[in-house]
């Protein structure tokens, strides 16, 4: 894994000419900038980290007391606040119903210990036979600190504390939409079993290997007492502020913690010492006919452990591509490195939601609606497939739509809320008989917007950065944002997230049918032949191509249907080789 180290002062930030101290006192006050770099509920609040420019990091923390909202009436929240006996502040506030966008009346509660938050919500959420319909309740309270606060994962703030590490006052001089960002240099500690990498849950055992700064140590484990002296030595020295392992969640942290308790010896896993070592079970589901295996979770506190054996994100966008998630997402880098692109990107639209006011039902309440056999063979087409004729092809343009599905939302704003609106019955949805509204624009555009832009910023620098290490910086951010682009679209039609609806997805994809006819016609009114064409991609020929007309082809496109056309290769020859189900198919 690559260290993310400082490079260039980034656009909205003024240049450092001079390190400060990391804390100065002013006015009975401490002050200091660097980056948020973990944080968690604690009893009092949120505890929070920061790795300042200079020195070691510093835990300070924050008042903080998370609230819900409740519909219901008054009498019966008080009773049921009153038999929990948790200090809490009720309050009436207006918030924005979702589906008529229009407020209403709610109660806000603020539960003073966030410790004691997930329990309040469970007991109430059940309380008197459901009388009580909860929202804006079930976000991870570190998630919901950085909605309610502005703040996220890395970014470079200025802060004021007390002696005693009470946060005074916490400012984000940092952008999460910027391409060009300070990241600070992070110390790696990795951790793994010697020899070839084989899950040690399938009987592979060998010695501990302890790597940092170039330095290689194997640490017996024969003797585990010594071992565990070493390895706590070594956690002292190095301090890291990542802990790599290889299956450190489901089976060499577990071990280690196991062989701890045995001969009654602490590891300084942990920056605080007062934390434990949350985590989550390892649990199974089905997903697409298939049974998926989640392995548990070990987080840490003031310091990350990351498992490379267990995160999607960190294997396909490395560091940084996890990194710049976290910060657009507003999620702790553990919890984001083990979750999903969906949970990523769901993140984006609770705090799109919870800016807007909006309240955020806890238990989704949106049923498909019925549909007659031809209105759901019509609507669940999918995308539309041109089957080529098996041969051989000279002269082939291949274009490919930027990001069809997410560009289709956003230009033709499709959200749940938005589609078959009591207002604007004239914007129809192809083929469907639906329409889509014009005076609201929809949470998910809005979400999706700001992502296409800075994906095409960062493929724009990608291609023009001349140094190496840019461009695999640039080029790995803007594959985690495809992921989650990529991710909306299956999310739109979620029937377990709360603003996924069927009828959204299916609109997505009739346009889509709808976009891919319009740039046939183009084509072939340009002279070129279709001969293949994917939901968002499509092969042309034309005898003797050249590369102007290809790319004139694809402005006219572009500029015709609204959304980015690009030329992905013009190939001399192209086969494609008859299906061995259907001879006159080609694949």
């Amino acid at each position: 894994m690559s260290v993310v180290r400082r490079r260039r002062t980034p656009e909205n930030s003024k240049p450092v000419s001079a390190r400060p101290r990391v804390l100065s006192l002013m006015a009975s006050l401490l002050t200091g900038r660097g980056w948020l770099f973990d944080l968690y509920p604690i009893r009092r609040g949120m505890q929070v980290w920061f790795l300042p420019e200079d020195g070691g990091p510093i835990a300070l923390w924050e008042r903080y007391a998370p609230s819900f909202y409740v519909r219901g009436r008054a009498a019966t929240l008080s009773r049921g606040l009153s038999v929990l006996r948790v200090p809490a502040t009720v309050t009436r506030k207006e918030r924005v119903d979702v589906w008529t966008g229009r407020p209403v009346p709610v109660f806000e509660v603020r539960v003073e210990d966030p410790l004691r938050y997930a329990g309040v919500v469970a007991r109430l959420g059940r309380w008197e036979d459901d009388a009580l319909e909860l929202f804006t309740c079930d976000i991870p309270l570190a998630q919901r600190y950085c909605y309610d606060r502005g703040v996220f994962p890395l970014a470079w703030c200025e802060w004021e504390a007390t002696a005693e590490g009470e946060l005074r006052t916490l400012t984000v001089r940092d952008d999460p939409w910027a391409v060009d960002y300070l990241l600070p240099p992070l110390r790696v500690l990795e951790l793994k079993v010697e020899g070839e990498l084989v899950n040690p849950r399938h009987g592979h055992r060998g010695r501990l290997e302890v790597s940092w700064d170039g330095t290689t140590r194997l640490l017996d484990s024969d003797d585990p007492a010594s071992l565990l002296e070493s390895l706590a030595g070594v956690l002292r020295q190095v301090d890291p502020d990542v802990i790599l392992t290889q299956w450190g969640d489901a089976w060499l942290l577990p071990s280690l913690r196991q062989l701890e308790r045995r001969h009654q010896v602490r590891l300084p896993w942990n920056r605080d010492p007062q934390a434990a070592i949350p985590g989550r079970r390892a649990h199974s589901y089905l997903s697409y006919g298939r049974i998926v295996r989640r392995e548990a979770s070990q987080f840490l506190a003031g310091r990350w452990h990351l498992d490379a054996q267990n995160t999607f994100l960190l294997t396909e966008t490395g560091l940084e591509g996890l990194l710049e998630l976290a910060r657009l997402c507003r999620m702790p880098v553990q919890q984001l490195a083990r979750t999903s692109t969906g949970t990523a990107i769901s993140s984006l639209q609770l705090l799109q939601a919870h800016q807007d006011g909006i309240l955020i039902p806890w238990h989704k309440q949106q049923p498909e609606q019925f549909k007659t056999a031809d209105e759901l063979l019509t609507a669940d087409k999918g995308g539309l497939v041109f089957v080529p004729e098996p041969g051989l092809y000279g002269d082939v343009a291949e274009l490919d739509f930027a990001s069809l599905y997410p560009a289709i939302m956003a230009k033709f704003n499709i959200s749940p809320e938005t589609l078959d609106c009591p207002c604007c019955p004239d914007h129809r949805v192809p083929e469907l008989g639906r329409h889509t509204c014009r005076n609201r624009r929809g949470l998910v555009p809005q979400v999706l917007e700001p992502i296409l832009a800075k994906r095409a910023r960062l493929k724009r620098l990608k291609q023009t950065a001349t140094d190496a290490q840019a461009r695999q910086t640039y080029d790995r951010r803007q594959t985690a944002l495809k992921w989650i682009l990529v991710t909306s679209f299956g999310y739109l039609g979620y029937k377990n997230f709360v603003f996924g609806r069927i009828e959204a997805h299916e609109a997505v994809t009739a346009y889509s049918r709808e976009l891919l006819l319009q740039a046939k016609e183009l084509a072939e009114a340009a002279g070129f032949r279709l001969i293949h064409a994917v939901v968002d991609s499509i092969w042309v020929h034309k005898p003797h191509v050249r590369e102007r007309e290809v790319a004139a082809l694809a402005d006219t496109i572009s500029h015709a249907i609204g959304i980015p056309l690009a030329v992905e290769g013009i190939y001399r020859w192209l086969i494609f080789p008859p299906s061995r189900m259907h001879p006159r198919l080609g694949v």
